[in-house]
């Protein structure tokens, strides 16, 4: 991906010849609306690799590994621009063409030194932090590759980078919530689950529900997720947050774990939050009560729902709406639930006995046909986090579509390979 054209770098020479470094990159950054800064720091990445090398050799070294890439001669093309990094180091756009060619030869630990020597020179390229992000993947260090997939999104976000189309291809929606390199992945991950079992079951829209919305960063989220998941499955979704709007009620007894959650936290600015939300409906009051008034209403069936309501004793008004004797339709047969407080920080000290951890045990022991059970996915993910405790499905077993076949499987799969 060529991130400046010839063009472009001319103008800018022109401009420093005229205007002096810091008046041309300005100038520059101010073509296309885009920020200033950020524009200006890139740019001066691209005048450092478009000025003459100090070494002529070094120089032909490059356009010799060009020309090999051009061919794909990998293995060539990686010899020659070693040679030049190594006559001249300075230039990022080189390092970067040299990690690129280690990573067709699937040299990653190459491709991490190149792209890492790249970013020391240019560290506001984002194309550079994508693909350290991709060679890091490959050595399965996914914790830094996610540091740096995190710092490549927001360069790219600042100056308005494009995704290298080949990350792109691989940095996928899914992908993203395995590595957790997006906004709320618990959300995505149960609006993705809950939008592909729609699209299985051919249901056309459904409900994503938040309980305990507080500022609405996390509602404010969810409608982001929707309007890209949506895109994704054809799936529409419609957007649902329930609130006090006046912050937490006073805790009702020990339960409700007093000792770290008190009355009134969690304010919200309501007018605020309704001026950014897009979609979402917005619905104040008791949500024991309002939730019950929305579904008797009409709602799209629910595939996923987040509670965020910190009380044993909000979290079962709920709940008692989510049990056996729900009208047909009202949920997708497995939605996908977050529950914010069953993993705690320092402190917190949540158990069995308290919060949401007995809110759910008390709805499996009086619920006969429907169980709220533990999300088994996530031991397969490259990486263990926190948020993947706090995932459950509600089991409807007596949902029509429960035992509706939505498997991958035919009858020729897993059939005896011939090993001669």
């Amino acid at each position: 991906m060529a991130l400046y054209t010839v063009d472009r770098l001319r103008d800018v020479r022109r401009g420093i010849r005229s205007r002096g470094v810091v008046g041309a990159l300005k100038a520059a950054a101010r073509r296309g609306g885009r920020p200033i800064i950020a524009r200006a720091a890139r740019l001066r990445g691209a005048w450092a690799d478009a000025a003459p090398s100090t070494s002529p050799a070094a120089h032909r070294y490059h356009q010799q590994g060009r020309l090999a890439a051009d061919k794909r001669r990998w293995a060539a093309a990686a010899k020659t621009y070693q040679r030049a990094v190594d006559l001249d180091p300075s230039k990022a756009g080189w390092h970067h063409d040299l990690g690129r060619a280690q990573a067709k030869l699937k040299n990653w630990e190459g491709a991490v030194l190149a792209y890492q020597a790249a970013i020391a020179r240019n560290p506001r390229s984002a194309a550079y932090h994508y693909r350290l992000g991709r060679a890091l993947e490959a050595v399965s260090d996914w914790d830094r590759a996610a540091s740096a997939y995190r710092r490549a999104d927001r360069l790219a976000q600042e100056s308005e980078q494009p995704v290298p189309r080949d990350v792109a291809a691989r940095l996928t929606l899914p992908r993203r919530v395995e590595l957790s390199v997006i906004e709320k992945p618990a959300y995505a991950y149960c609006l993705l689950r809950a939008s592909k079992q729609a699209q299985q079951l051919g249901i056309r829209r459904i409900s994503a529900v938040e309980f305990g919305v507080a500022g609405g960063n996390g509602l404010l989220a969810l409608e982001r997720h929707a309007e890209r998941i949506e895109e994704a499955f054809g799936v529409s979704v419609d957007v649902y947050g329930f609130d006090t709007g006046a912050g937490l009620f006073e805790p009702e007894d020990i339960r409700d774990l007093p000792y770290f959650f008190a009355g009134g936290n969690y304010r919200m600015d309501v007018d605020a939050l309704r001026r950014r939300l897009t979609r979402a409906h917005l619905v104040l009051g008791d949500a024991g009560e309002t939730f019950g008034e929305t579904l008797r209403s009409g709602m799209a069936p629910i595939g996923m729902m987040s509670f965020d309501m910190d009380f044993y004793s909000a979290t079962t008004a709920v709940l008692r709406h989510l049990g056996d004797n729900v009208a047909e339709g009202t949920f997708l047969p497995r939605p996908k639930l977050y529950f914010d407080d069953v993993v705690g920080k320092s402190g917190q000290d949540y158990n069995e006995f308290t919060g949401e951890l007995l809110a759910i045990a008390e709805f499996n022991e009086s619920n006969a046909s429907t169980k709220i059970a533990r999300d088994r996915t996530f031991a397969t993910y490259p990486r263990q986090l926190g948020w993947h405790q706090c995932i459950y499905t509600l089991h409807r077993f007596d949902h029509p579509a429960y035992a509706t076949f939505i498997g991958s499987g035919t009858p020729t799969s897993l059939g005896l390979r011939d090993t001669r």
